[in-house]
């Protein structure tokens, strides 16, 4: 047994996930400045800093318990990798999912994905910004980070919101929003949805509707 963490709070979301060769990923939120974000073996750390607030963590470690890397993502702002991690089918790519209050301004690495702008409302106590999707190579380097949502908050579900499709061909993640599809900018329900329009009211902390979204793989294209 190991513990992973710093000084601060670290929350472990989900289930781990194992690939084909017996490595293991974690992920979750960590507010500890001291968390060790380090790399051995040629392996990467995307980012080897705290940024404030809440971070999110992402860690693999060989079959013996070996860390052979662990990353911060996140901004200055709250951001929370409490939905889980997932490894593509062919081994060379990971996901996590949560939700931040960081624009790209703040520090948040929104690159190479749908949606790079962040749209989301902090005007009520506890809300929780936009959701994001972050894929990851197996050695650590992130390969793209996309927000997702409207001008009011969204997450991605706590602890299994996050899914590969059998083919690893499509990533698929199920959540909350308060976004409407008119909204300024609105939440980005695509033309073949099932449902286009928000059933809930927008105002207060109530009215949320829950989201199915489905990216392909590389997390360029929103394709429901």
């Amino acid at each position: 047994a190991t513990c992973i963490g710093g000084s601060g709070h670290e929350t472990p979301r989900g289930s781990l996930a194992l690939d084909a060769a017996g490595n293991f990923y974690v992920s979750g939120e960590t507010d500890s400045a001291d968390f060790d974000a380090s790399a051995i073996g040629g392996n990467n750390v995307h980012d080897a800093t705290f940024n404030g607030g809440n971070d999110v963590f992402v860690a693999k470690f060989a079959p013996n318990g070996t860390k052979l890397w662990s990353t911060f993502l996140g901004g200055t702002d709250l951001d929370g990798g409490w939905s889980n991690v997932r490894v593509h089918p062919d081994g060379n790519s990971i996901y996590v999912a949560g939700y931040t209050r960081s624009s790209v301004a703040e520090g948040f690495p929104a690159q190479s994905g749908f949606d790079p702008i962040y749209n989301g409302d902090e005007g009520l106590g506890g809300t929780t910004g936009d959701g994001f999707v972050a894929r990851f190579a197996s050695n650590g380097q992130l390969l793209a980070c996309t927000y997702i949502g409207g001008d009011h908050d969204e997450t991605v579900s706590p602890n299994d919101g996050l899914e590969l499709t059998p083919d690893g061909s499509h990533v698929v993640v199920i959540g909350q929003t308060r976004s409407t599809e008119t909204g300024m900018p609105a939440f980005p329900v695509t033309a073949n949805a099932f449902d286009q329009t928000h059933n809930g009211p927008t105002s207060g902390l109530a009215g949320l509707d829950g989201f199915v979204a489905v990216f392909d793989s590389t997390l360029a294209t929103l394709d429901y």
